[in-house]
């Protein structure tokens, strides 16, 4: 690993003990970092301590990506630019130049958190003694993605997607936008999680590491009832179809299918979930019932769902308003009274 082996030059030279800081390591690169004697931590939680004194210590953390997957593929987010950013150089002049590395890249992770974190647990291990060298740091002006899918596209999509020709597409989005869950919930959905009987989806573990129950509708019920019915694997939901995954990898050609079908722009798959939040807001549900239907960990993420609605709410009223405005009345209570066209003069 070229990662470990710079950081052992670089220890050796300053006389301290090395620490490999990298988006994931894997079994077996940590048992190599341990046999070396080498601490490292990577950015989904797996970690090998070695100091004078103590055992070392591995969490056990499991992955959560697939080893199997390509780097450039799992690592496509913005949180794990900041840990490709740290093996671009053997070494940084300051935080800063790390900083403008991750701007070039597109990245709007806030560079000071992550920074944050690693001394904290160098603390935490003993490793080092030192200040948050990103202190100061501007920190980067996260933009919250607002987009959901507007009421004079949303018979354009319904029929796109009952167009889709491949229903493990088209039953993927449906039971997305009808369920509001998480992309990777529903496509690691299982069959022991169901319960048809009852209607209801357990999720046994979410993004907030929580579980999440969903009591399942009408619409949703028969989508799930008719794919048990015709299944053929007995684990996932929408299984996969080749060796890479147990399950549906990702649905992003599918999903640009029924785009265009639709003629629709500048919409993700995440947005069915703010979709359905949207439009409870519209009808009525308080903020605690969207909170807890879209699993929302913190109250101020259910409350920027009810700004969308409230926009599109603000919309309607004024429309309802010029209509009734611009009316036009019987033709009797339109008549004006007309102005003497002999007086040359006309005031402002």
């Amino acid at each position: 690993m070229q990662a470990a082996n710079n950081a052992q030059f670089y220890a050796d030279c300053l006389n301290i003990r090395p620490l490999v800081v990298v988006p994931w390591l894997s079994e077996d690169q940590l048992l190599s970092l341990e046999k070396r004697r080498i601490s490292g931590v990577d950015l989904c939680g797996n970690g090998v301590l070695v100091a004078p004194g103590l055992s070392v210590f591995r969490t056990g953390t499991r992955n959560k990506f697939p080893a199997s997957r390509p780097l450039k593929r799992v690592y496509d987010g913005t949180s794990a630019l900041v840990g490709r950013v740290f093996l671009l150089k053997p070494e940084y002049n300051s935080v800063s130049e790390i900083r403008e590395e991750v701007l070039a890249r597109g990245g709007t992770i806030t560079l000071s958190t992550v920074l944050r974190a690693v001394i904290n647990k160098g603390k935490q291990w003993e490793l080092v003694d030192c200040e948050n060298p990103a202190t100061g740091i501007t920190k980067f002006k996260l933009k919250h993605r607002e987009r959901f899918v507007y009421a004079e596209e949303l018979p354009r999509l319904i029929a796109a997607i009952e167009a889709e020709e491949n229903q493990e597409i088209k039953d993927y989005v449906l039971i997305s936008l009808y369920t509001g869950a998480r992309k990777m919930n529903v496509l690691k959905m299982r069959w022991a999680d169901v319960d048809l009987d009852n209607a209801v989806w357990t999720i046994p573990d979410t993004k907030n590491n929580t579980a999440q129950t969903i009591l399942l509708t009408g619409p949703e019920l028969e989508i799930l009832q008719k794919r048990f019915d015709n299944r053929k694997k007995f684990d996932y939901v929408f299984p996969g179809t080749g060796t890479k995954s147990p399950h549906l990898a990702d649905p992003k050609k599918g999903w640009h299918r029924i785009l265009k079908r639709a003629r629709i722009e500048n919409l993700h798959l995440h947005d069915l979930r703010r979709t359905l939040g949207s439009y409870m807001a519209m009808t009525g549900a308080s903020l605690s019932v969207i909170g807890n239907a879209l699993n929302h960990k913190d109250v101020s993420t259910t409350r920027k769902v009810y700004a969308h609605s409230a926009h599109e709410a603000e919309r309607t009223a004024r429309e309802v308003a010029h209509q009734r405005m611009f009316a036009k009345q019987e033709e009797k209570e339109n008549k004006v009274v007309p102005l003497d066209k002999s007086r040359s003069n006309v005031e402002f």
